[in-house]
């Protein structure tokens, strides 16, 4: 989770906008934000499209049936103002809901979060008071704001800006998927849990530059069918200057969207990529796309960025379908890029595994424990020094077991801890065995798992 503007005061007011990063974030927000708060964001309405109907009437040239002719046009002037429905169609809108009810779904596609609340103030197409869904996913932008900002969830909203800083400095590898004008930058941790740097979209611009050039070519028509009562030399004059106009507006909107595809969209990506990379901590860098997009980006990379040359063996080209969200799975899922993510992140959780075993198997000399009444009860002690879970565990579906087992990780971390989440490998097996959630600790508590077995038996 990043923070972007914070005006919060504990056991006051205020508001704080953040942009979610992973999929843990929306969990969070999930457990803090809570009824009678304001969320405004971004979102789509379904709306009704109409169309105006209006039958112009003949001129009036009889003076004698003047009176009938007026009662004719008035009578077929109200008959055809009406308007029909043609469809339905979602529209942009920025919305502000007072909170009424929160939902948070997690499916193998990912996880949203649902807002439903009524809306402060009046738009386009929402009335004040009318109800409204916010779905909230990843990347997303938006504004918390609370009449009372208790002191425990502002702890929680720092805990998630603070981890979010610390797995950027712990970064495993860094993905880029990418198409014409569309790009996605992702960071990849250790336990292969996403966050998303950074987003660049083009294509929205190019949709622009075309609209602006229909707007251009609607008033030149217009134009056109103003001068037609004009003189023949001057209205053949007129025509040509338009079809100049009309032909350097194209040859613009040519060279235009030859910029966003081209030098300029790899400029804005080059520029994301450098503010959000720091090569020295990347142990790799993917890149992801259709066609050779992937190879012309690194030779821009290579050789407009001089830096990057030292780092050219950590660079890696994989083909995607499209440069979308859904490609940064293509991405993990590609051979090389598994041989290269089992090569890093299965070698360290290998070596912390046989750290704890080697302790288990020597006795441990009461430095160890596992399950999670004794790693709790170890932690109210502050003697956790490094904690071991499964991201099964962590990332829990059953909100209760989540929210527990992030106590505990926070804990941990507070006084100085140091976590490990292991992924869903075959090295982790090994760790659900001993129930999924182990540790060493500071100093000796010999007989904490048995006492804390008994405890269960009673």
């Amino acid at each position: 989770m990043k923070l972007i503007e914070n005006s919060c005061v504990a056991e006051g007011s205020g508001s704080m906008k953040i942009i979610t990063e992973e999929e843990v974030d929306l969990w969070l927000l999930y457990n803090l934000i809570s009824k009678g708060d304001c969320v405004s964001s971004k979102s789509t309405r379904k709306v009704e499209k109409s169309q105006s109907r209006v039958k112009k009437s003949a001129p009036i040239y009889s003076e004698s049936t003047r009176k009938v002719e007026k009662s004719r046009v008035k009578s077929a002037s109200s008959s055809s103002d009406s308007t029909r429905k043609v469809g339905k169609s979602r529209v942009k809108v920025q919305v502000e809901l007072k909170v009424v009810a929160l939902d948070y779904d997690k499916d193998k596609k990912g996880s949203v979060l649902r807002v439903r609340g009524m809306s402060t103030s009046d738009s386009d197409h929402i009335a004040t008071g009318g109800f409204h869904t916010l779905e909230i996913e990843l990347g997303q932008k938006l504004n918390i704001t609370k009449k009372v900002w208790d002191s425990e969830v502002l702890y929680s909203f720092n805990q998630a800006f603070n981890r979010s800083a610390s797995k950027i400095r712990e970064a495993n590898m860094v993905v880029l998927v990418m198409q014409e004008g569309l790009a996605h930058l992702y960071l990849v941790g250790n336990t292969m849990t996403s966050t998303l740097l950074a987003k660049i979209d083009c294509n929205s611009q190019k949709k622009k530059i075309e609209s602006d050039n229909k707007k251009k070519k609607k008033t030149e028509t217009d134009n056109k069918k103003k001068k037609k009562t004009e003189t023949d030399n001057k209205n053949e004059s007129d025509n040509k200057k338009k079809k100049t106009g009309t032909t350097t507006g194209v040859t613009e909107l040519k060279d235009k969207e030859k910029d966003t595809t081209g030098k300029n969209f790899f400029e804005e990506v080059g520029q994301a990529f450098m503010k959000h990379v720091d090569m020295g901590v990347v142990r790799f860098v993917v890149i992801g796309s259709p066609a050779g997009l992937k190879d012309r980006f690194r030779n821009y990379l290579l050789q407009e960025k001089k830096s990057i040359m030292d780092h050219k063996p950590c660079l890696v080209l994989v083909p995607t379908s499209s440069g979308r969200k859904e490609s940064l799975r293509e991405v993990l899922e590609d051979p090389r890029v598994k041989n290269l993510i089992k090569d890093t992140k299965v070698a360290e959780e290998k070596r912390l595994l046989e750290e704890f075993m080697e302790f288990m198997r020597s006795g441990g000399h009461g430095r160890v424990c596992y399950g999670v009444n004794s790693v709790e009860a170890a932690q109210e002690m502050v003697a956790v020094e490094k904690l071991f879970i499964t991201d099964g565990l962590y990332s829990s579906e059953d909100v209760g077991t989540r929210w527990r087992y992030m106590e505990i990780v926070s804990a941990v971390e507070d006084y100085g801890g140091v976590v490990h989440v292991f992924s869903s490998t075959d090295v982790s097996k090994e760790l659900t065995k001993l129930t999924g959630i182990a540790a060493i600790l500071r100093f000796p508590l010999p007989h904490l798992n048995d006492m804390m077995e008994g405890l269960v038996l009673q």
